[in-house]
C-alpha cells in the first residue's frame, strides 16, 4: 500500500505467504513476517496467517497443481490444520460473493425503505449522505439519542426451520453489518448483538453474542460474528446499538445488516475457490482449529486472555480438552491440563498463574482436542511467553550501534520487552502490550523509531493503547546518543508523536522528536507532568505544547526549533 493510499484500506482472514525474497506486504516499509505486520500496524490481518521467521513454510498454500494453474486447495490430511492451512480459514461473516446457502433473514436490511421492518429508538432516521451509503442510497442513523438502536426479530420457524432442526444443535447464525463512525476523538461506538428467545418469547440465558466495531471513520467496516442456535430457540433478535460518546449527534451508523442460518459444519475456505457459489460442499470430517493464541504473544502471569477455537462436524457435541505444552529438546511436553472438559463454545478464559505458571516462563503452546476423540487435535504454530515480573521495559531498533541500555540485543516483537537482553522494537508496541503505571520506566535506546501511530497515553480513556499513567519514558542519558521518534511516513505532519491526554504523573526525558504535527502535546487535565532534555524540530505546529497543573514538576533542557 503506497503511503498516499492508506485511507480506507482493510484486510483480514488472508494467507500472506511469501518465500525467498518475497514480502508479506508494504505499509510505510517492507514486512517479511506476518507477526510484525500484525504487531506494528495493529489494524488489520489479525486473523490472517502468513510467512514467519519461526515457521517459513507453515502457511504455504497447498494448491492442487499450481504449475497447471489449478489453484484449488487440497484438503487437510487426518483433519490436521497445518496440512492445509487455508481450509476453513476464511471469515464466515463476509458479505460479498456469498454462496447460495446464505439467505439474509432480515427485512429491509439496507434501509432503502426507511425504517420499515425495524424497531428503533426515538429520533432514529435514515441518512443518504455524509458519508455515502455502503450500498444503495440509505443507511441507519440514531439521530441525537445517547443510546440509539435498530432491532429486528426473526421468527426461525416461519423462516423455514423446523423445531427438530433448531433443537438438533447443528445450526449457527452468522450476523453482520457495515458500520462506520464520524472521525472524532473519542468516536461514537457501534455494537452488534444477537439474542435468542424461546417459543414463549423468553430470552434463553447465556446465549447473547456481542461484537464491538473498531469504529472506523474512513470506510464501512465489516462487523460480524457467529453464534450457535441454542436448544429451544424459536426467535433470533438482531440489534445494532449506537453508543454516543461525544455530545451532540450520535455518529455511529450501519448499512447492509445481515442474519443468516448455516450449518455449524460450514466454515468457508480461503483462496480463489473459497467463499463462493462454486465452493465444494463442507467435509464431513471432524476437525478442531486453534485460533488464538496461534502466533507469539506476551501473556502476563495474572492477565486473563481468551483461548479461542473452532470445530466442524462435532456431531456428538464432544467437550473440548485444553492442554498447556512446553517445547523441549525432545519435543513438546505436557505442563498442565488447563481444562479437562469444557463445552465446545469456542472460547475459554484462562490466567497463567491459576495453572502454576510463574514469571519468565518461555516456550509454551496451547493444544486443543476433542474429549470423545483425542485424535482430533490442533496445536499453536508458535510458542508464547509469560513475561518477567517488574516495571522496567526496554525498546531498541535493529542495531546495536551506540546503544546504552541494550548493547547486546536488538528489538523484536518476539521479545517480552521486560529485559535489557529482550527489547521490543518500538515504544508504541510496549504501550500496546502492557499497562504502565506508577514506578514503571520505559527505556528507549539509541536509534530512529518511525511511529505508524501516535503514542497516545491516557489514564481515563482507552485511545487504542490501554490505560497508562504515573510512569516515565526516557532515552539515553548520554547526550551523544540520540533516540529519535519520527513519523513512519516521511513528510506526514498530520499527527503528533506523543500525546498525553488526561494521564497524571508522567515524565518524559532524553528524547528527540522530529518532523510531525507536534512533537509533544500534553493536555486535558494531564496533571503533574514533567519533562527534561527534549529536542523537538521540524513540526507543522508546536514542537512542545504542555498544559499541565504541576506545581512540583521540573522542566529543563527543552529545545524547540524550526516548528
Amino acid at each position: 500500500m503506497a503511503n498516499d493510499s492508506q485511507s480506507g484500506f482493510f484486510s483480514d482472514y488472508n494467507n500472506l505467504y511469501a518465500s525467498g525474497a518475497g514480502r508479506v506486504g508494504y505499509w510505510t516499509r517492507d514486512f517479511t513476517d506476518v507477526l510484525d505486520w500484525q504487531a506494528d500496524i495493529a489494524r488489520f490481518d489479525l486473523h490472517s496467517t502468513g510467512a514467519t521467521v519461526v515457521n517459513p513454510l507453515w502457511s504455504e498454500p497447498r494448491f492442487a497443481d499450481a504449475e497447471a494453474d489449478d489453484y484449488r486447495i487440497n484438503g487437510t490430511v487426518a483433519g490436521l490444520r497445518f496440512t492445509s492451512p487455508d481450509i476453513e480459514g476464511a471469515d464466515a461473516a463476509l458479505d460479498q460473493t456469498q454462496p447460495s446457502l446464505y439467505t439474509n433473514l432480515l427485512l429491509n436490511s439496507g434501509f432503502e425503505n426507511g425504517l420499515t421492518g425495524w424497531a428503533t429508538s426515538p429520533g432514529s432516521a435514515v441518512k443518504s449522505g455524509s458519508p455515502a451509503a455502503y450500498e444503495g442510497s440509505n443507511f441507519y442513523s440514531a439521530g441525537n439519542t445517547e443510546d440509539g438502536f435498530a432491532e429486528q426479530t426473526v421468527n426461525l420457524i416461519t423462516a423455514g426451520y423446523s423445531a427438530a432442526q433448531l433443537d438438533a444443535g447443528n445450526l449457527d447464525v452468522i450476523f453482520s453489518g457495515r458500520v462506520r463512525t464520524l472521525a472524532e476523538n473519542p468516536s461514537d461506538k457501534g455494537i452488534l448483538t444477537v439474542r435468542f428467545y424461546n417459543s414463549s418469547n423468553v430470552e434463553i440465558a447465556g446465549t447473547v453474542a456481542t461484537v464491538n466495531a473498531l469504529n472506523a471513520s474512513d470506510r464501512w467496516e465489516l462487523v460480524g460474528g457467529r453464534a450457535a442456535i441454542p436448544v429451544g430457540a424459536r426467535y433470533a433478535v438482531y440489534r445494532f446499538t449506537a453508543d454516543r460518546v461525544n455530545p451532540g449527534s450520535n455518529d455511529a451508523w450501519i448499512d447492509k445488516a445481515s442474519l443468516a442460518v448455516v450449518s455449524e459444519a460450514y466454515v468457508p475456505d480461503r483462496g480463489a475457490y473459497g467463499f463462493g457459489t462454486h465452493e465444494p460442499a463442507a467435509s464431513t470430517e471432524r476437525k478442531i482449529m486453534l485460533r488464538y493464541p496461534d502466533l507469539y504473544t506476551d501473556w502476563e502471569k495474572a492477565e486473563p486472555l481468551t483461548i479461542r477455537w473452532e470445530t466442524v462436524n462435532n456431531t456428538t457435541f464432544s467437550a473440548v480438552r485444553i492442554d498447556l505444552l512446553r517445547d523441549t529438546a525432545n519435543g513438546p511436553e505436557l505442563v498442565t491440563t488447563i481444562a479437562a472438559s469444557t463445552p465446545d463454545d469456542g472460547a475459554f478464559v484462562w490466567i497463567p498463574e491459576t495453572g502454576g505458571i510463574d514469571y519468565g516462563t518461555y516456550g509454551l503452546r496451547i493444544q486443543v482436542s476433542l474429549v470423545d476423540a483425542p485424535e482430533v487435535i490442533d496445536r499453536a504454530q508458535e510458542t508464547f511467553k509469560v513475561p518477567e515480573n517488574g516495571k522496567n521495559y526496554w525498546v531498541d531498533d535493529a542495531s546495536n550501534s551506540g546503544d546504552e541500555f541494550t548493547p547486546g540485543a536488538v528489538g523484536s516483537n518476539r521479545n517480552t520487552g521486560k529485559l535489557a537482553t529482550a527489547p521490543k522494537p518500538n515504544p508504541v508496541n510496549v504501550l500496546r502490550a502492557y499497562t504502565l503505571d506508577a514506578g514503571s520506566v520505559l527505556r528507549v535506546d539509541t536509534g530512529d523509531y518511525p511511529l505508524i501511530d501516535t503514542a497516545t497515553i491516557s489514564g481515563s480513556t482507552d485511545m487504542g493503547l490501554g490505560l497508562d499513567e504515573g510512569f516515565s519514558i526516557t532515552g539515553p542519558l548520554d547526550d551523544s546518543r540520540i533516540a529519535r521518534l519520527l513519523p513512519a511516513i516521511p513528510g506526514n505532519r498530520t499527527k503528533a508523536l506523543i500525546e498525553i491526554n488526561d494521564a497524571d504523573f508522567v515524565t518524559i526525558d532524553h528524547l528527540t522528536l522530529a518532523n510531525a504535527n507536534r512533537g509533544l502535546y500534553v493536555y486535558n487535565n494531564a496533571d503533574s507532568f514533567s519533562a527534561s532534555y527534549l529536542t523537538a524540530y521540524g513540526h507543522l505546529v508546536d514542537g512542545i505544547n504542555i498544559d499541565t497543573n504541576a506545581p512540583f514538576a521540573s522542566f529543563s533542557h527543552l529545545t524547540s526549533y524550526d516548528n
